[in-house]
């Protein structure tokens, strides 16, 4: 009675009430009975299965809500009838939600102004083509991101499959367009915990809304990202579902997603005022506490500025010895999508980096100082090991020779072990490879090695990254490399090959090798029962 009678006293003539709830029309008539209500989904009766998807909330809000400025929108019980909360999100990207300080036991009410009908559509803004493929048991359409900040992602059941029985989870890692990790998307059902995968119905568009705060950080930027996402079932391989092809072979374990963050996301509440602002203040994490000569190192740093910066700042690195001596020096970009002068005071923000030890360093204790550039005051410094050196240049023995090279770049010398000619069905394959540094590696590139059908489709693999990032290889620089890889449960005759590719790129493109393809063939194997 009480949401009733504020909503009427504070609506606009040219304002709608939206209902979310199966059995709020006949409450709401009681108390509103000149004030027409628009029922989402349209039953006067619950009914738990009648849940509303992305479609088909667009289609009702587009029709009712022509010729409206605004809608008052009203929950009940709203958590049974749209579990993923898509009817406010419709309303999100039609309009703007005003502050509402008055509260109600047991619903929400929730003020849109300014709404433009025709802007809500239920076309996907941003669609996969085709869609990304996880283990034939669901599809990912597409992706966006809110002017808030929040992650869209887009689901459905594949064409053919009615029903799934596992509970599906999502999990990934946020990196930037450079491949340094940024922030981590925390383990999660698909489509929020009210509505699991098992609850999903065919040809439904079902969405996943993930805070900016879950997915980019608190003190996240704008800018280029990835997101290496995968999904798994909750009693199923915690490794997760195999991403698949168009015609069904295993691309491995995460689909990487291209996400562009445009503005910086708003803030779900305002840090107090410091009363006596500090100019700059700075803290800094690494992803190692000892590095060697010329290794990358990753830093996360965390700013916030007193009073804002009328210049637009570089990072200035120093490496120092045990002594206070200088090392090394470099100024690198600070965050290009957000220059230090647009950055808001009174506000925490992360910027990161990929470092290198200087060639030259000292073995022992360091210091790493990070400053912004034309900037006097403010600044953070930590403390780092420099260890020495163990790089090999001397190849070891090699129970199978192979010399495959790609693109100048990096050489695969062979195997420590020889290939067996038959291997049991389902058990593991181990390998020993031997890489080479034909020159500096020009970045971080990954190695597959994949199990190849007679109809060319890849039917187990393993991927993972160069050891120590390939772009720090040096000149002639020898890497041992163990993988392990199960053969396929499908007996048979398999090609095994290798090829390498760049993961931090979309589409994740694979080197060419000296002979003009894309892999090389370590040898033939019979899968045997």
């Amino acid at each position: 009675r009480e949401a009733a009678r504020f909503v009427v006293g504070h609506m606009a003539a040219d304002e709608a009430v939206v209902l979310v709830s199966g059995h709020a029309w006949p409450v709401w008539h009681y108390y509103a009975p000149h004030t027409p209500a628009m029922r989402v989904p349209d039953l006067e009766i619950l009914n738990v299965e009648a849940v509303l998807d992305y479609a088909e909330s667009a289609a009702l809000l587009q029709k009712g809500l022509v010729g409206k400025s605004g809608a008052w929108l009203v929950g009940w019980q709203d958590d049974v009838v749209d579990p993923m909360q898509v009817t406010p999100l419709h309303l999100m990207q039609a309009g703007q939600e005003a502050p509402m300080q008055r509260q109600f036991w047991g619903l929400t009410v929730r003020h849109f102004a300014q709404v433009d009908a025709e802007a809500i559509s239920p076309a996907i803004p941003h669609v996969l083509e085709p869609p990304l493929s996880f283990g034939h048991q669901i599809e990912l359409l597409g992706h966006d991101v809110m002017p808030n900040g929040a992650l869209l992602l887009f689901w459905r059941l594949p064409p053919g499959v009615n029903t799934i029985d596992a509970d599906l989870h999502m999990v990934g890692t946020l990196e930037t367009a450079a491949g340094m990790a940024y922030a981590r998307l925390a383990d999660q059902r698909l489509a929020g915990y009210d509505f699991p995968t098992f609850r999903w119905q065919p040809g439904q568009i079902e969405v996943s809304q993930i805070a900016a705060a879950d997915w980019l950080g608190f003190d996240g930027l704008p800018g280029s990202y990835q997101l290496r996402l995968g999904v798994y079932a909750r009693d199923g391989d915690p490794a997760g579902l195999d991403l698949l092809d168009a015609a069904g072979g295993p691309l491995g374990k995460r689909a990487l997603l291209n996400v562009e963050v445009a503005q910086l996301p708003l803030l779900a509440y305002e840090l107090p005022r410091q009363s006596m602002p500090i100019p700059i203040s700075a803290s800094a994490t690494l992803d190692k506490d000892a590095v060697e000569p010329g290794q990358p190192v990753d830093v996360a740093i965390t700013w916030r500025l007193g009073e804002p910066l009328t210049v637009d700042a570089d990072l200035d690195v120093q490496w120092q010895n045990a002594d206070g001596a200088t090392m090394g020096q470099e100024l690198m970009p600070l965050w290009p999508a957000l220059p230090t002068s647009q950055w808001p005071a009174d506000r925490f923000l992360r910027t990161v980096h990929r470092l290198r030890a200087p060639r030259n360093a000292e073995p022992g204790q360091a210091l790493l100082m990070l400053a912004l550039s034309n900037v006097p005051q403010g600044g953070t410094q930590i403390p780092i090991t420099i260890v020495p050196s163990t790089r090999q240049f001397s190849p070891p023995a090699l129970a199978q020779p192979i010399d495959a090279q790609w693109a100048g770049q990096i050489r695969l010398l062979g195997l420590l072990e020889t290939l067996p000619a038959t291997v049991p069905a389902g058990r593991p394959l181990e390998l020993h490879m031997v890489w080479q540094a034909a020159s500096t590696p020009a970045a971080d590139y990954a190695v597959t090695v994949q199990f190849i059908n007679t109809a060319g489709q890849p039917q187990s693999q393993v991927d993972l990254p160069l050891p120590n990032g390939s772009q720090n290889w040096a000149p002639g620089q020898v890497v041992e490399q163990a993988l392990v890889l199960d053969a396929p449960t499908t007996p048979g005759t398999y090609r095994l090959i290798t090829a390498l590719y760049n993961a931090n790129v979309s589409g994740q493109p694979r080197l060419q090798t000296g002979a003009g393809n894309d892999f090389v063939l370590l040898g033939e194997m019979v899968v045997a029962e």
